[in-house]
Protein backbone atom coordinates (compact mmCIF):
# COMPACT_ATOMS: atom_id res chain seq x y z
CA UNK A 1 0.00 0.00 0.00
CA UNK A 2 2.83 2.41 0.84
CA UNK A 3 4.40 1.86 -2.59
CA UNK A 4 1.06 2.62 -4.28
CA UNK A 5 0.65 5.84 -2.28
CA UNK A 6 4.19 6.89 -3.21
CA UNK A 7 3.30 6.35 -6.88
CA UNK A 8 0.14 8.41 -6.43
CA UNK A 9 2.10 11.22 -4.75
CA UNK A 10 4.72 11.23 -7.53
CA UNK A 11 1.92 11.39 -10.12
CA UNK A 12 0.32 14.40 -8.38
CA UNK A 13 -2.84 12.48 -7.48
CA UNK A 14 -2.33 13.09 -3.76
CA UNK A 15 -0.29 15.61 -1.77
CA UNK A 16 0.95 15.71 1.80
CA UNK A 17 -1.19 18.28 3.60
CA UNK A 18 -2.65 19.12 6.97
CA UNK A 19 -6.43 18.84 7.09
CA UNK A 20 -9.03 18.57 9.86
CA UNK A 21 -10.86 15.93 7.80
CA UNK A 22 -9.59 12.38 7.58
CA UNK A 23 -11.37 9.41 6.06
CA UNK A 24 -10.12 5.84 6.23
CA UNK A 25 -8.48 4.26 3.20
CA UNK A 26 -9.38 0.89 1.83
CA UNK A 27 -8.25 -0.95 -1.24
CA UNK A 28 -9.38 -3.53 -3.72
CA UNK A 29 -7.54 -5.53 -6.32
CA UNK A 30 -8.11 -4.68 -9.96
CA UNK A 31 -8.58 -7.41 -12.57
CA UNK A 32 -4.89 -7.16 -13.45
CA UNK A 33 -3.88 -7.73 -9.81
CA UNK A 34 -2.80 -4.13 -9.13
CA UNK A 35 -4.12 -2.17 -6.15
CA UNK A 36 -6.96 0.34 -6.38
CA UNK A 37 -6.97 2.77 -3.45
CA UNK A 38 -10.42 3.85 -2.28
CA UNK A 39 -11.34 6.65 0.07
CA UNK A 40 -13.89 5.38 2.61
CA UNK A 41 -15.66 8.74 2.70
CA UNK A 42 -18.94 7.58 4.24
CA UNK A 43 -18.63 10.02 7.14
CA UNK A 44 -17.96 13.10 4.98
CA UNK A 45 -20.44 11.91 2.33
CA UNK A 46 -23.27 12.23 4.88
CA UNK A 47 -22.57 15.96 5.06
CA UNK A 48 -22.11 16.58 1.33
CA UNK A 49 -24.78 17.89 -1.01
CA UNK A 50 -25.65 15.31 -3.64
CA UNK A 51 -24.42 15.93 -7.18
CA UNK A 52 -27.32 16.70 -9.52
CA UNK A 53 -25.62 15.32 -12.63
CA UNK A 54 -25.90 11.55 -12.90
CA UNK A 55 -24.49 8.96 -15.30
CA UNK A 56 -26.96 7.54 -17.80
CA UNK A 57 -29.25 4.74 -16.69
CA UNK A 58 -27.91 1.31 -17.68
CA UNK A 59 -31.05 0.45 -19.64
CA UNK A 60 -30.72 3.68 -21.65
CA UNK A 61 -27.10 2.81 -22.45
CA UNK A 62 -28.11 -0.67 -23.59
CA UNK A 63 -30.98 0.75 -25.68
CA UNK A 64 -28.55 3.09 -27.44
CA UNK A 65 -26.81 0.00 -28.85
CA UNK A 66 -29.97 -1.00 -30.77
CA UNK A 67 -29.21 -1.20 -34.47
CA UNK A 68 -25.44 -1.03 -33.99
CA UNK A 69 -23.31 -3.18 -36.26
CA UNK A 70 -20.18 -2.59 -34.18
CA UNK A 71 -19.54 -1.39 -30.66
CA UNK A 72 -16.06 -0.35 -29.58
CA UNK A 73 -15.47 0.07 -25.86
CA UNK A 74 -12.73 2.15 -24.32
CA UNK A 75 -11.85 1.90 -20.64
CA UNK A 76 -10.71 5.32 -19.46
CA UNK A 77 -7.72 4.40 -17.31
CA UNK A 78 -7.76 6.16 -13.91
CA UNK A 79 -10.56 8.31 -15.28
CA UNK A 80 -11.47 10.14 -12.07
CA UNK A 81 -7.84 11.10 -11.57
CA UNK A 82 -8.08 13.27 -14.70
CA UNK A 83 -10.53 15.66 -13.01
CA UNK A 84 -8.89 18.16 -10.61
CA UNK A 85 -10.51 19.27 -7.36
CA UNK A 86 -10.37 22.98 -6.57
CA UNK A 87 -7.97 23.84 -3.74
CA UNK A 88 -10.74 24.74 -1.28
CA UNK A 89 -12.38 21.33 -1.68
CA UNK A 90 -9.26 19.20 -1.28
CA UNK A 91 -9.31 19.36 2.52
CA UNK A 92 -12.45 17.19 2.53
CA UNK A 93 -10.57 14.35 0.81
CA UNK A 94 -8.03 13.94 3.60
CA UNK A 95 -6.69 10.65 4.88
CA UNK A 96 -3.83 9.48 7.06
CA UNK A 97 -1.46 6.62 6.32
CA UNK A 98 1.47 5.63 8.55
CA UNK A 99 1.09 8.87 10.50
CA UNK A 100 1.26 11.06 7.38
CA UNK A 101 -1.67 13.23 6.29
CA UNK A 102 -2.63 13.54 2.61
CA UNK A 103 -5.35 15.08 0.44
CA UNK A 104 -6.44 14.25 -3.08
CA UNK A 105 -5.74 16.78 -5.84
CA UNK A 106 -8.15 14.97 -8.14
CA UNK A 107 -11.46 13.12 -7.80
CA UNK A 108 -11.06 10.16 -5.47
CA UNK A 109 -13.11 7.03 -5.77
CA UNK A 110 -15.48 6.86 -2.82
CA UNK A 111 -16.52 10.51 -2.62
CA UNK A 112 -20.28 11.01 -3.01
CA UNK A 113 -19.90 13.61 -5.76
CA UNK A 114 -17.20 11.88 -7.83
CA UNK A 115 -19.50 9.95 -10.18
CA UNK A 116 -21.65 13.00 -10.95
CA UNK A 117 -18.67 15.32 -11.35
CA UNK A 118 -17.01 12.91 -13.76
CA UNK A 119 -20.27 12.44 -15.68
CA UNK A 120 -20.66 16.23 -16.04
CA UNK A 121 -17.07 16.58 -17.25
CA UNK A 122 -17.56 13.84 -19.85
CA UNK A 123 -20.80 15.43 -21.09
CA UNK A 124 -18.97 18.73 -21.55
CA UNK A 125 -15.99 17.08 -23.26
CA UNK A 126 -18.00 14.88 -25.61
CA UNK A 127 -20.72 17.39 -26.46
CA UNK A 128 -24.00 16.61 -28.23
CA UNK A 129 -22.44 15.90 -31.65
CA UNK A 130 -20.13 13.18 -30.35
CA UNK A 131 -22.80 11.79 -28.02
CA UNK A 132 -24.84 10.80 -31.08
CA UNK A 133 -22.44 7.87 -31.57
CA UNK A 134 -20.46 7.74 -28.31
CA UNK A 135 -21.95 6.79 -24.95
CA UNK A 136 -20.21 7.40 -21.63
CA UNK A 137 -21.02 5.13 -18.71
CA UNK A 138 -18.99 5.59 -15.53
CA UNK A 139 -15.36 5.29 -16.70
CA UNK A 140 -16.05 3.62 -20.04
CA UNK A 141 -16.86 4.92 -23.50
CA UNK A 142 -18.79 2.96 -26.10
CA UNK A 143 -18.51 4.03 -29.73
CA UNK A 144 -21.48 2.86 -31.77
CA UNK A 145 -21.19 2.21 -35.49
CA UNK A 146 -24.27 1.49 -37.58
CA UNK A 147 -22.50 1.29 -40.91
CA UNK A 148 -19.64 -0.78 -42.22
CA UNK A 149 -16.44 -1.61 -40.42
CA UNK A 150 -14.43 0.97 -42.41
CA UNK A 151 -16.85 3.71 -41.24
CA UNK A 152 -15.79 2.85 -37.71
Amino acid sequence: MEEKLNEMEQAGIITRASTPYSSPLTFTLKKDGSIRVLLDARSINKKMVAETEKPPIQLDVLNSFHGANYITTIDLNNAYFQIPINKDGRKYTGFTFNGKSYVYNVLPQGLKTSVGSFSRAMNLILGPEVQEFCVNYLDDLAIITTGTLDKR
